[in-house]
């Protein structure tokens, strides 16, 4: 909370609370446009100061802009000016990003997640921010889940009421679990509001609230998950890395998209260098022909497979492909195109890229993959949590790419996107070079995966391959995965191959999925618990042979199910499927159920149309989940495959 003179901190240690002062000032940066507009910030009660400052300013940096820097004793004053500068174009303001709470700690040096010790009022911090081993914050939270007939749900229009609900309530370092009916909930909520963070999803607050909780008795309410995570517990520890990296508080995390902290800390290294970043950001892409648009404006290197079963396959998969690359070559907007600068031209594309000045992103980049690899080290000495953080990092790891071409960010550019896909084809084709000259066959291609096979190949020589491989390119690259059998997927209502859809027997008899419906949230459960069932048949067969034994019973597995919907057995809850979106579909017109809005996801069930799960179940198309099966039979089955030589 800010106050004047600096911020109002609650600092927890997992069973009490308590109120801290962090003494800061925060600042502004303008260049203004009219005479006299610093004597004028003199006069405001809240400034403290006004600082002639040099910094280098946009798109190139190579050159440096005189700069004001406004120092304020509160952040109302701050707004206050803020604002005025805007309504009247009094100045051009930079660096507004992240907010000036984040920019506090930045200055600090240690993120709003540090551990720190309570000094009077004061907070010291005793932990240092670069360190991956630290110590997880030990936060008090509350998890609410709800549940109805068909199981959980997380979205309600009518104010229905689920029939259960269970909490996860993690208090002094150990964990209680309740489940009970709806009509208990009102007991569990006594003392929810000393704790930390409340989770729940956001459409049932109106319950929680009937039952007497005020969500601002909380520090912080949580509305669900996001990016994978099953849990708060996963939730909290992804978002309390991310804050370690970009230094921005949690209540600024929950809720915001990937690239908030990935910005935030290439803004924080923007802060360290004095690159001025503008509020809004204006870009022109250089004119393209058809022809280099064709040519210029693609992504990495996919293959579309040949649908069918390979067996003796290995998955070889570059580390962190795109981040590397930002990294290796130097491409952030200030150093691609720099027509002032020494440079080197990008292969497969039409741009060049400077080489004497190492570039923002790029530098940001290198750091991330640096914490991302030590991280992963402490991870694979059996670290749970590190495993958590180690995937926290590969999803900022993983935009950080699709940021660097999005037209709003603030350190993006069309140009550095297109450098980055031209190299990612470049190194891809060096790759593909390397294993066909070698022997191998070449199965698939998604953009930094490598399936590879060659008959009576063992292990060794797959690392052989890989290591030469990394040797011709220059990245990193590790075996991910060495499949007894793979199964390639072909398109919905094609014969072509799907590009992300696949599932195979790992070596170690364990099998992996992608894409296929057992997997998909938009599946019902019978088709979702068929293909498991038909897949863990095919999963007995290590050999071609075992494997040609397993397809008939798994094939005739879906058959069952088919009779099963047809005499009416399947429970009615294994009919509700989840879509995301549903403003785009529609919802039982006969009632008027159409959404003003579009919530993450909510349950339905196919009758005559789709109708909401919460409702209650009136029936369901039989014809509807029949063809949803024979999809699924479709994607195990190698009958519909031509490059199989079974049959």
């Amino acid at each position: 909370m800010p106050i004047n003179g600096g911020l109002r901190l609650t600092v927890s240690n997992g069973s009490e609370r308590v109120d801290a002062i962090l003494k800061t000032d925060f600042e502004l940066l303008v260049k203004p446009r009219v005479s006299g507009l610093t004597d004028q910030l003199c006069m405001h009660p809240s400034v403290l100061g006004v600082v002639q400052e040099e910094w280098f300013a946009p798109p190139w940096y190579d050159y440096k802009a005189i700069v004001h820097r406004v120092g304020f004793s509160d952040l109302h004053g701050l707004f206050e000016v803020k604002e005025l500068i805007r309504s009247q174009e009094l100045g051009e303001l930079y660096n507004c990003f992240p907010d000036p709470v984040t920019q506090a700690f930045i200055r600090k040096g240690y993120p709003a997640t540090a551990k720190v010790d309570v000094n009077g009022s004061e907070v010291v911090p005793v932990d240092d921010s670069i360190n991956v081993g630290y110590e997880a914050p030990n936060y008090s939270w509350a998890e609410f889940r709800f549940f109805d007939w068909f199981g959980e749900t997380i979205f309600t229009r009518l104010k229905k009421k689920p029939q259960r609900f269970n909490l996860r309530l993690h208090r002094e370092g150990s964990t209680a679990r309740v489940s009970d009916r709806i009509g208990g909930l009102g007991h569990c909520l006594a003392g929810v509001s000393k704790l930390d963070l409340v989770s729940y999803p956001k459409s049932f607050e109106w319950l929680l609230m009937e039952e007497g909780f005020d969500p601002k008795s909380v520090p912080l309410v949580v509305h669900g998950t996001s990016f994978g995570a099953s849990s708060l517990k996963e939730e909290l520890t992804r978002l309390v890395e991310w804050s370690r990296i970009s230094f921005m508080p949690l209540r600024e995390l929950f809720d915001a998209s990937i690239g908030k902290p990935l910005t935030a800390n290439e803004a924080r290294l923007a802060f360290r260098r004095r690159y001025l970043v503008a509020e809004y950001t204006r870009r022109v892409e250089k004119w393209k022909s058809l022809k280099q648009l064709i040519q210029h404006d693609r992504g990495g290197t996919t293959f579309r497979p040949c649908p069918g079963v390979y067996f003796n396959v290995a998955q070889l998969d570059f580390s962190s492909m795109y981040p590397s690359i930002i990294s290796k070559w130097n491409i952030s907007p200030e150093t691609v195109n720099n027509p002032s600068a020494e440079s080197m031209e990008i292969p497969g594309s039409m741009h060049r890229v400077e080489y004497g000045r190492r570039g923002l992103v790029a530098e940001a980049m290198a750091q991330v993959v640096d914490r991302r690899d030590k991280t992963r080290r402490l991870a694979q000495l059996g670290d749970p949590e590190q495993r958590l953080r180690e995937s926290a990092i590969k999803w900022l790891l993983v935009a950080s790419f699709g940021y660097l071409g999005y037209r709003n960010s603030k350190f993006g550019k069309i140009e550095a996107y297109e450098c980055v896909t031209a190299l990612s084809r470049y190194y891809m084709d060096k790759a593909i070079r390397v294993a066909t000259e070698s022997g191998f066959n070449v199965h698939h291609v998604i953009v930094d995966s490598l399936f590879v096979s060659k008959e009576s190949c063992t292990e060794r020589e797959y690392n052989e391959l890989l290591l030469s491989i990394q040797s011709e390119t220059g990245l990193n690259m590790k075996l991910e995965a060495m499949y007894d059998w793979v199964v390639f997927v072909n398109n919905k209502g094609s014969q072509l191959g799907s590009t992300a859809r696949y599932f195979g027997r790992l070596n170690t008899g364990r099998l992996k999925t992608k894409g296929v419906d057992s997997i998909r949230s938009d599946s019902p459960p019978l088709v979702r618990r068929a293909q498991k069932e038909a897949m863990r048949l095919l999963a007995h067969a290590k050999t071609k042979s075992e494997f040609i034994d397993q397809l008939g019973a798994a094939i005739n597995l879906f058959e069952v199910y088919i009779d099963r919907i047809q005499r009416g057995e399947i429970e009615p809850k294994d009919y509700v499927f989840t879509i995301r979106g549903a403003r785009r579909f529609k919802i039982d017109k006969r009632r008027s159920l159409g959404l003003t809005h579009s919530p993450p996801s909510i349950q339905v069930i196919q009758g005559s149309e789709l109708y909401f799960a919460e409702l209650g179940y009136s029936g369901a198309s039989a014809d509807y989940y029949i063809k949803l099966l024979r999809r699924a039979q479709e994607q195990v089955s190698p009958r519909n495959v031509a490059a199989t030589d079974f049959f």
